[in-house]
C-alpha cells in the first residue's frame, strides 16, 4: 500500500552523515525538505528553520504543511567519552527533541501522516553473542540500552495520537565521507588493519545508501510499522570484516587485534561498542519488500572505496 504523493517532509539531524544524505535523496524524489538547525544562521526561504532543544523553542513556521517528519537528532554517541554529564546530554538531546516536536504540532492543531524515529541496534545491549537478535526482543538494561528505549518512546508521543510511527534501529554506517570508515581509513592506508578485542564480536552494519532508502521507504509504504533493524543481510565478525577490507585494499598488511585493556583504559565505560556485538536480523524489513543494493562487506567497501 502507498501513501499519498510526494509532501512537505521535516528533517532534524540534517547536518549529520546520514542526514546530508537523506536530504539529497528526498529531494530527488520529489519531496519538499524543511530542515530544523541549532544555528541562528537560519534561511527560510531554503527551508533551513531554527530550533533550540535546551531551551524547548522551535519556529513554529517549520512546521506549516509538514506531512512527515524524520527525527535524526541527537548528541553523537561516540563523539566524546561517557562522563555522566555527556550521558545525561546524549539521553536528553533525544528525548527532548521528540517532545518538543510533538508539542509544537498539538499546540498549533497540527497532525502529521508518519513520524520516524533514528534508533540503534545498540537496543539490544553491548554483549558478545551469536543469538541473532529480531524486533521482537525486549531491550536490554545497559546505557545503550537505556538510550534507545527513550528514543524511541518519543516515536510514541505521535503513536498516541494515532499516526503511523517507525523506529529504524541502525548498525555501524558504512560511508566514504565519514563515520566509521573515515576512523579507519589511516591506519590502513599505513597497512595496518586491527580489530578490537578479540575481533569475534559480530559487526552490524549497513550501507549508508540502503539506510536512507530506508527512511524513504518507510514515508512511502504504510506497512512500514515500528521498529525495524536497519542492518546488511551480511553477518560478519569485526576480524571478518578487518580481513575482508585488507584484501579488497590489495595492500601488504598488519592483521592484529587491539588488547582489550588498551580499548578500555582509553575510552572507558564507550569501549563496549567497540568490544562488544551480536547478530540482529533484517527478517522485518525484508518482509517489507526492501531490497538491498549491498548485501555483502565486500560490495559495500567497493563502492566506498571506489568513489572515494
Amino acid at each position: 500500500m502507498i501513501v499519498g504523493a510526494m509532501g512537505k517532509v521535516l528533517v532534524t539531524g540534517a547536518g549529520g552523515l546520514v542526514g546530508s544524505h537523506l536530504v539529497k535523496l528526498l529531494s530527488g524524489a520529489g519531496y519538499s525538505v524543511v530542515i530544523l538547525s541549532h544555528s541562528r544562521k537560519t534561511n527560510k526561504s531554503s527551508g533551513v528553520f531554527h530550533w533550540d532543544i535546551e531551551k524547548m523553542e522551535i519556529d513554529s513556521e517549520a512546521l506549516d504543511g509538514v506531512k512527515y517528519i524524520i527525527n535524526l537528532a541527537g548528541a553523537g554517541i561516540a563523539d566524546k567519552r561517557w562522563s555522566n554529564e555527556r550521558k545525561k546530554e546524549i539521553i536528553d538531546s533525544r528525548v527532548y527533541s521528540a517532545e518538543l516536536l510533538h508539542n509544537s504540532i498539538v499546540r498549533g492543531g497540527r497532525s502529521i501522516e508518519c513520524y520516524i524515529t533514528a534508533s540503534a541496534t545498540g537496543f539490544y545491549g553491548s554483549l558478545t553473542s551469536d543469538k541473532i537478535y529480531t524486533e521482537e526482543d525486549p531491550p536490554a538494561s545497559d546505557f545503550l540500552a537505556e538510550t534507545c528505549r527513550l528514543w524511541e518512546e518519543g516515536a510514541d508521543l505521535f503513536g498516541s495520537e494515532g499516526g503511523r510511527t517507525v523506529k529504524v534501529r541502525t548498525g555501524i554506517v558504512l560511508a566514504k565521507e565519514g563515520g566509521f570508515m573515515k576512523k579507519i581509513s589511516l591506519p590502513s592506508s599505513a597497512g595496518i588493519f586491527a580489530w578490537f578485542g578479540n575481533g569475534r564480536q559480530y559487526f552490524p552494519w549497513i550501507h549508508i545508501e540502503d539506510l536512507c532508502n530506508i527512511y524513504l521507504s518507510a514515508l512511502e509504504n504504510a506497512d512500514f510499522k515500528g521498529p525495524y533493524n536497519a542492518v546488511a543481510p551480511h553477518h560478519v565478525t569485526q576480524m571478518e570484516f578487518m580481513k575482508i577490507y585488507a584484501r579488497i585494499k590489495g595492500k601488504p598488511a598488519v592483521k592484529a587485534g587491539i588488547p582489550s585493556f588498551v580499548i578500555s583504559s582509553i575510552l572507558g565505560e564507550m569501549s563496549v561498542m567497540l568490544l562488544n556485538g551480536s547478530r540482529v536480523s533484517n527478517d522485518a524489513l525484508k518482509s517489507c519488500g526492501f531490497q538491498y543494493r549491498y548485501e555483502t562487506v565486500e560490495e559495500a567497501i567497493n563502492e566506498i572505496l571506489t568513489h572515494r
